[in-house]
């Protein structure tokens, strides 16, 4: 049969370990986000325009759409001879009302008809949702074009300092003794 062997059990952080800790790693953390930062930041900002722009046109082609639909009604309605339509453009357009009915012309209305027939059938526009980007002074040091290269110098020397390799303790005490 196999036993297991018993290990004794360690805390996850002793003296040992700390003292054997190298600070280089956060060196080498912080300027490894900084670097990401720097890349993913504009492409993002970019990728949220594009976006942006395909919904603007998005929503010209759907306001274009219920426009076709609109004068498409408007067509049929005149050529199935829709009494409505007849009425309203003589009314509009010739200035010609049934002799059975009155123009009533509300207080501070001028007498003129509205000459524009499409007016009334015109669709209203729809809008894009207006680009939104946070405004931090990560996003302004990272799209700025000097700012930018700063970051990307102090990312790559904080990468450098990281890499360098920590001192070890035995090599002090032998030039002393020189």
């Amino acid at each position: 049969m196999f036993h297991r062997r018993q290990t004794p059990s360690r805390p996850l952080l002793s003296m040992r370990t700390v003292e054997a800790f190298d600070p280089g790693w956060l060196f080498l953390i912080a300027g490894a986000a900084l670097l990401v930062a720097t890349v993913l930041i504009p492409a993002h900002d970019d990728r949220l325009r594009a976006e942006n722009h395909r919904d603007a046109a998005i929503a010209r082609r759907d306001t274009q759409t219920d426009r076709l639909t609109a004068y498409g009604d408007y067509l049929d309605a005149i050529s199935r001879g829709d009494d409505r339509l007849y009425l309203s453009l003589a009314a509009t357009q010739l200035n010609l009302a049934p002799a059975d009915k009155h123009p009533v012309i509300l207080a501070g209305e001028t007498t003129s008809p509205e000459t524009n027939i499409f007016a009334e059938i015109e669709p209203t526009p729809r809008q894009a949702a207006p680009l939104n980007l946070a405004h931090t002074r990560l996003r302004r040091w990272t799209t700025d074009s000097s700012t930018r290269l700063w970051l990307i110098a102090a990312g790559a020397i904080f990468i450098l300092i990281g890499l360098i390799p920590p001192a070890s303790a035995t090599s002090g005490g032998d030039i002393e003794n020189a």
